[in-house]
């Protein structure tokens, strides 16, 4: 149909939409074929996601039954060599055997596969994490681009299919009622606004899918799969090793660590080094000779653990090398060194370690008991260091508190003038806590500590003052003016002035003090180091201001000073040696290497096919084809990879790697499939109570489904009486064998009714408030009926039909 000239022309032309206007002008909108292709590479691609997916999960599923096999068929070997049991052996908790052996697998066969699919697939144009944390964290390739693809592109097709619905559905009304042809513009720019996205979306996700398509064919292949599973033994074998090595290599290192932290606290005493090297010297040159013999034996098993891990491995997956198959020799001579070394450090954990350790307190004890020394004061043994470390994590905590971000080099005035009057508040409020502390010792004006840190903090709050002036008018000149007088701060106190103050103190006996009372008064004579610090050291006070560029500790080292400062006061008041370490606990950490394990599959996904493992529609195209073309899917598997094992606990198995159903549910399901419909419906009835379900029931859903179920409760042989219709069933149960009784009427009254169909009777009522029984001649009851055996003899013949009726 065609329009006025000078309006425009319209038309349909092989499908394309055209519009003219004026002089010639044409614009082309979303044609039909065009729309055709994009549904056209909507189903190649999700054909593809579909094939690749479900190729990755018949690999898992072939490691995974792999696995299952080497461990059940060399159980009995693995429970000599290590000593292992059934429930070792089936242990699915976290840091398990079970575990340990299922990420070993994950990290050597699948990890490096899925990331050479990443860099291969690029689809999002990084490359991929540089550690196993990062690796772990971005998941899987496939899951990302099922997700994007489920997310974003499925989306957006469907949307266009229902605008493209709706159209047709507005044209059609259209050429029906013969409307003019001028809405169609609208409607063709509409359908080209609501594909536009749908087709940039699509072509975004062409060349990530071909490249995905190419790499699951050449190593994701039946091939490879196969070599991969044949690899599964050795690696199976390496990580049940590591298991049981690395538990005694990590007792083995927090050993060695003791040994050296004692010995060395040892031997800063000469005279108890040289007592205890006379009495139990045979213990010491024990544990000396065991920790170079257990170094040993390390060594041997790392030089015997040549198999299951690293470049051999990853030569076996590229087809470089051999596979050699269950390694029982490397296994055997692995397990025999893993028993040296267990046999060498338990003597030495267990009883050598204890005993100098027993023996080095002793000799301690006996020689404090023959020469005593005198208790030194508290203030001697706090360093100065401890001291400065103490009081800038007291202000910095304060500062923090406040909310107020440190300043750097070049900061403005205003702000750095700001930062400096926050801290110096945290250190008034500290140097007054202090002052409060002292007094209460030494009354005030006597000329104590307290006194003297009163006059410091009036001078701190001067100088906190001053920052206030500044603030008012904020310039560089006066800050690097309040900076000169910061550094002269504490010249006019000294901290000669302390030391007199803590000298004329009444003595305290630390040892007669309580534990608490002793920590606190020890954090204080600590803070008080730190002010003497403060008053001497100019450039510690700019530290503590928190100018930028100021020299003096980090918080680390503050930490690492005070930490060390503490346990030499320690050490000096008495030994300081740590226990043996025990037996040490598995890591509960499976270390898999940076794969991340496949998110759980979708209902949608997993019954998407009919199989467990969808054929792919078609051969890949070669690699030299250009990305526009038709996306290849890889050929299909020969046979479908075998179900593994159950899975543990917690573990979602996969569509493709799912376990055989039970005998009875499959032959159900087998039933439904060679009918093509659904399962029987059954009465109400019997879905609310199914023991209660008669066989005139089943038969009557049977009839209705059009379904022939067999029993399984019995064997189908000609014993078994057949099936009988509904309108042929006799009222009262009968045997699964048929006989001569089978087919007589039991010994029952004709008046004989089923207690199941029975109303209730109620037997109990209220009467005067009060819940009695009711009685038997009520008329709300309703008696049993009467057996032949119970009648008279004279009405029984008479009751009886003969069995020929029935």
């Amino acid at each position: 149909s065609r329009s006025s000239p000078s309006r425009g022309c319209w038309w349909a032309q092989s499908a394309l939409v055209v519009w003219e206007i004026g002089a010639g002008t044409v614009v082309l909108f979303c044609s039909m074929e065009e729309v055709e292709e994009c549904h056209a590479c909507h189903n190649q691609i999700r054909q593809a996601l579909r094939g690749a997916d479900d190729q990755w999960w018949a690999l898992e599923a072939r490691l995974e039954k792999a696995e299952e096999e080497v461990l059940s068929c060399h159980a009995e070997a693995l429970k000599g060599w290590f000593g292992l049991s059934t429930t070792a052996l089936s242990d699915w908790a976290e840091g398990g055997l079970r575990t340990k052996v299922r990420g070993r697998v994950h990290k050597i066969l699948l990890a490096p596969m899925a990331a050479r699919m990443r860099r291969q697939v690029d689809f999002s144009g990084g490359q991929p994490a540089s550690n196993d944390q990062d690796a772990q964290s971005i998941g899987h390739i496939l899951d990302e681009l099922l997700d994007r693809w489920e997310t974003e592109v499925d989306p957006l097709v469907g949307e266009a299919d229902a605008v493209d619905e709706r159209l047709a559905r507005r044209a059609k009304r259209r050429a029906k009622f013969g409307a003019a042809p001028d809405p169609a513009q609208a409607d063709a720019k509409q359908r080209s606004s609501a594909w536009a996205p749908a087709r940039g979306a699509l072509d975004a996700f062409r060349a990530p899918v071909q490249r995905l398509v190419e790499f699951v064919e050449a190593e994701v292949s039946e091939e490879v799969i196969a070599r991969l599973a044949a690899i599964v033994p050795a690696v199976v074998a390496r990580a049940v090793c590591d298991f049981h090595f690395q538990g005694y290599a990590f007792e083995f290192e927090q050993l060695e660590a003791w040994w050296d932290g004692a010995r060395a606290a040892l031997q800063r005493r000469e005279g108890l080094w040289q007592r205890l090297l006379q009495e139990e010297g045979l213990f010491v040159r024990r544990i000396e000779r065991g920790i170079e013999a257990l170094r040993a034996a390390g060594h041997r098993y790392q030089a015997f653990a040549d198999f299951g891990a690293g470049q051999v491995v990853a030569g076996m997956a590229l087809g470089t090398a051999p596979v050699p198959g269950w390694p029982a020799e490397a296994v055997s001579l692995l397990a025999s060194a893993i028993s040296d070394f267990r046999k060498r450090l338990r003597p030495i954990r267990d009883c050598a370690a204890w005993r100098v350790v027993e023996a080095a307190k002793s000799i301690h004890r006996r020689l404090r008991a023959d020469s005593p020394l005198p208790e030194r004061p508290q203030w001697e043994l706090v360093g100065r260091q401890e001291g400065a470390g103490a009081i800038c994590q007291a202000v910095d905590a304060a500062a923090q508190q406040s909310g107020q971000p440190p300043v750097t080099a070049g900061a403005d005035p205003a702000e750095m003038a700001l930062v400096l009057m926050r801290r110096l508040d945290g250190l008034v409020a500290l140097l007054g806590e202090l002052r409060d502390a002292f007094h209460a010792e030494v009354a005030p004006g006597a000329g104590g500590v307290g006194d003297t840190l009163a006059e410091v903090m009036r001078a701190a709050a001067s100088m906190s003052e001053e920052l206030l002036v500044l603030l008012d008018e904020p310039s560089q000149a006066g800050l690097d003016e309040w900076l000169g007088r910061w550094d002269q701060f504490g010249e006019a106190i000294g901290s000669q002035r302390l030391e007199a103050a803590m000298a004329v103190m009444p003595p305290v006996l630390e040892s007669s003090l309580p534990l608490e009372r002793r920590k606190v008064r020890r954090e204080r004579l600590v803070l008080l180091r730190g002010v003497q610090a403060l008053l001497d050291d100019v450039g510690f006070r700019r530290r503590l201001a928190g100018v930028p560029g100021a020299g003096g500790a980090s918080a680390a080292e503050s930490r690492a000073a005070t930490s060390g400062a503490q346990q030499e006061a320690g050490n000096a008041a008495g030994l300081a040696l740590s226990m043996p370490p025990a037996e040490a606990a598995p890591s509960v950490q499976s270390p898999r290497g940076g794969y991340q394990p496949r998110r759980p599959r979708r209902e949608s996904e997993a019954n998407a096919d009919a199989s467990p493992h969808s054929p792919f529609a078609q051969v890949a195209a070669s690699s030299s084809a250009p990305a526009e073309g038709p996306i290849a899917t890889p050929a299909p598997a020969p046979t479908p990879a075998p179900a593994p094992a159950p899975a543990p606990a917690g573990v979602t198995v996969p569509a493709a790697a799912e376990p055989p159903s039970p005998p009875r549910a499959a032959a159900g399901a087998a039933a439904v499939a060679a009918s093509g419909g659904s399962p029987p419906r059954l009465p109400a009835a019997a879905l609310a109570a199914p023991e209660r379900l008669t066989a005139e029931a089943a038969a009557e859903a049977v009839l209705r489904s059009g379904v022939a179920t067999a029993s399984s409760s019995r064997p189908e042989t000609p014993s078994t009486r057949p099936g009988t219709p509904s309108w042929l069933l006799p009222p009262w149960p009968r045997p699964n064998t048929p006989s001569l009784a089978s087919w007589t009427r039991p010994d029952t009254p004709s008046t004989a009714c089923d207690d199941a169909e029975a109303t209730p009777v109620p037997r109990w009522k209220f009467v005067s408030g009060e819940y009695v029984q009711m009685r038997p001649t009520s008329s709300a009851s309703r008696l049993p009926p009467l057996m032949p055996s119970q009648l008279p003899p004279s009405r029984r013949s008479t009751r009886e039909a003969p069995a020929s009726v029935w």
